[in-house]
């Protein structure tokens, strides 16, 4: 009775996706990032008391200040259910933009633009777009409500809390990037120069979302397969160090 218990909760376990968590954190760790696990936050729309299920950070102690740099992780298993994201060229936002309107802080947001201009900063795996961007997915053969869109409010949603919180201490910079991490196969649907539909799988895509039709503001959101998480999360890792590095003398000498 034991063991067919055990193996019912395992099942379970597996079922709801725990283990995704369990993966993420451990590669997470492994790479050199700080990791927070089921992390609650204020919903701005219901006040309600949610979790996002990671949040990974670097910090860095610059003179007086933290300098800190975070990523809010939802995971979302699905395994039967592959991912389809809707790609195109993206051409609504001008270059400096895929640097100023990443989450930040007050304080974060200002060396964001300062440093929006930087070619070397431009040219960072953390900021730099691939040539076609997503602006929609949905998981493939499913009704109701989609499971893609919970996924990106959730994700969004407690990065703007996380934002607000920073805003609250004086001596911080703090930056956040949204990333919705899945188990399940990605593929990318796009028409290609003579209006043919393809579709190719791929292990992480871009997503860039407008606040509205006629905005210039939007909201980046890495979506990633667990086959390219270490591997994209090595690269962030290094850019960070860089940005903290580099751009040193901006946190030093901040007005």
């Amino acid at each position: 009775m034991a063991l067919e218990l055990k193996h019912k909760v395992l099942n379970w376990i597996n079922k709801e996706g725990y283990p995704l968590e369990m993966k993420a954190s451990q590669l997470l760790r492994k790479i050199g990032f700080e990791v927070g696990q089921s992390i609650f936050y204020m919903d701005s729309d219901t006040h309600d008391s949610r979790e996002i299920d990671i949040v990974a950070y670097k910090y860095f102690k610059i003179k007086d200040s933290w300098v800190t740099f975070a990523f809010v992780i939802e995971c979302k298993s699905s395994l039967d259910k592959p991912w389809v994201a809707f790609t195109s060229k993206e051409e609504r936002l001008y270059p400096n933009d895929f640097i100023i309107h990443r989450n930040a802080n007050n304080k974060g947001k200002q060396i964001l633009e300062k440093i929006s201009t930087n070619d070397k900063a431009k040219e960072l795996s953390l900021f730099k777009l691939k040539e076609r961007t997503a602006y929609s997915t949905v998981r493939a053969f499913s009704e109701g409500v989609d499971m893609t869109y919970k996924a990106m409010k959730s994700a969004t949603k407690a990065t703007y809390a996380l934002v607000e919180k920073g805003n609250n201490s004086a001596d911080v910079f703090r930056f956040f990037f949204p990333i919705i991490l899945t188990e399940s196969k990605l593929f990318e649907c796009y028409l290609d120069e003579a209006t043919e539909q393809n579709i190719e799988e791929i292990n992480n895509i871009q997503l860039v979302l407008s606040n509205s039709f006629d905005s210039q503001r939007a909201n980046f959101i890495d979506l990633i397969t667990l086959d390219g998480f270490e591997d994209l999360m090595t690269k962030y890792m290094k850019d960070i160090n860089f940005i903290a590095k580099e751009y040193k003398d901006l946190f030093e000498n901040y007005q």
